[in-house]
């Protein structure tokens, strides 16, 4: 019968933060003048409550400050909560910084035994687990030498074999595991699947999704120090991964506040002949609202709004998309698709509609132009009566169900197969 390894209840913190350094010394030695030195009070935690069961893995998310690594100190003991209480019913390992208890003037296997009897190991039990940590962290040829000479991510795989080596039964793992290459990072998960498998808990902080999708059996979204979902990895996953893109949808309007068209153009970004402009520029979803983050395969369109100077016959319509890197990924032209628009005199919108838009995951910046013709054989180009160049980002992002790289271009594809010669 399964058993309650970590108990949570009504576990807040919260951090005193002072104007002028020594005031903290001043508030520990004077108390009786209350919060005279304190500016003010941070809640890092509010409120958290949870239970985990023996033998899960639970993952924990969220955005940068949003209290996950100060839960991970509460439950290894490194930080008491100001309210509620913790239970661990258990011994509890835990890898919260890389390289804890690592000194850098002290070899690799100094520094395996400074660690361990850090863990709470005896010295015949660390003589007894020592090749199997040199063994995982595959450091044989400079395991004599300092830390100092190791890199960040050599350093990572010491203090992850020294970590899981300890006999304990509750493993808590903060964001440290991002630091090693892929790898390293299957070898460890593989090493914390067998100990699960073996009945032990697992705790792990981590800004790697696909990782938290593929490991974990239950996840926490912790948001501004408070549990906001607790549930199945897929179902949270997607509930975050729509928190995410709204906010940052906030950030990027924020961004694109209208510039001012003489300064782009005077730095060479909007320019052309002038006898007809491009006034606006905005990416839709299929309500027609303005979005600039997009699901894989999710439909969108271009809007661009025009006004002409002077009557123009028959101009051509460009939208191009560029990788962040500059690679060209694709180009519209309306002349090409044999869209013709006659005589344009005064404002209007054309719309350049992606019903099944194929691009991959990423970031994209757009360039929109409006030409009086277009031949592509003409490597000189045409001066256009207005280009916006590489003006409009807009991001597509992955599946959360999906832990692959699905590359740049999502290319359609028909499968066949032969039995036989």
């Amino acid at each position: 019968m399964s058993r309650v390894a970590v108990s949570v209840s009504g576990v807040s913190k919260r951090y005193k933060l002072y104007r002028w350094h020594p005031y903290r010394l001043l508030d520990f030695l004077l108390p009786m003048f209350g919060n005279r030195w304190q500016e003010k009070e941070c809640c890092a935690l509010q409120d958290v409550s949870f239970d985990v069961l023996n033998g899960t893995t639970v993952g924990i998310i969220g955005r940068n400050g949003s209290g996950k690594s100060t839960l991970l100190r509460i439950l290894a003991g490194n930080s008491f909560p100001t309210t509620g209480v913790v239970r661990m019913d258990g011994p509890v390992s835990a890898l919260l910084e890389i390289g804890t208890a690592f000194h850098p003037d002290l070899t690799g296997r100094e520094n395996i035994y400074i660690s361990g009897t850090y863990l709470g190991m005896t010295e015949k039990e660390i003589d007894r687990v020592y090749p199997g940590i040199v063994a995982f962290s595959e450091l044989e040829n400079c395991i004599h030498q300092p830390v100092r000479t190791y890199s960040v991510g050599m350093q990572l795989r010491l203090a992850f074999a020294v970590c899981t080596s300890i006999t304990t039964d509750i493993l808590l793992i903060d964001e440290v595991l991002a630091v090693g290459d892929a790898y390293f990072s299957r070898k460890c998960f593989d090493l914390l699947s067998s100990l699960t498998r073996e009945g032990k808990t697992v705790i792990i902080a981590s800004h790697d999704l696909a990782s938290i999708q593929r490991f974990c059996s239950r996840v926490l979204w912790i948001d501004q120090g408070k549990l906001v979902m607790d549930g199945a990895p897929l179902d949270v996953l997607k509930a975050y991964a729509v928190s995410i893109r709204s906010q940052e949808e906030i950030r990027l309007r924020h961004e694109a506040v209208l510039q001012d068209p003489q300064g782009l153009r005077a730095r060479g970004s909007m320019f052309g002949s002038g006898e007809a402009l491009i006034i606006e520029v905005t990416c839709v979803n299929r309500e027609g609202s303005p979005q600039k983050i997009y699901s894989v395969g999710e439909p969108f369109t271009v809007r661009i709004r025009y006004k002409t100077q002077r009557p123009v016959s028959d101009p051509v319509f460009v939208a191009a998309i560029y990788r962040m890197d500059g690679i060209t990924v694709f180009q519209a032209i309306s002349v090409r698709d044999g869209v013709h628009f006659g005589k344009l005199d005064g404002e209007g919108v054309v719309n350049v509609v992606f019903d099944n838009p194929l691009l991959g995951p990423g970031q994209y910046v757009l360039s929109v132009g409006l030409f009086p013709h277009i031949d592509v054989l003409d490597k000189l180009g045409t001066t256009p009566y207005d280009l916006h160049d590489r003006l409009y980002e807009f991001s597509i992002e992955p599946l959360v169900d999906c832990a692959i790289d699905l590359g740049l271009v999502l290319q359609p594809i028909r499968w066949e197969h032969q039995h036989g010669d």
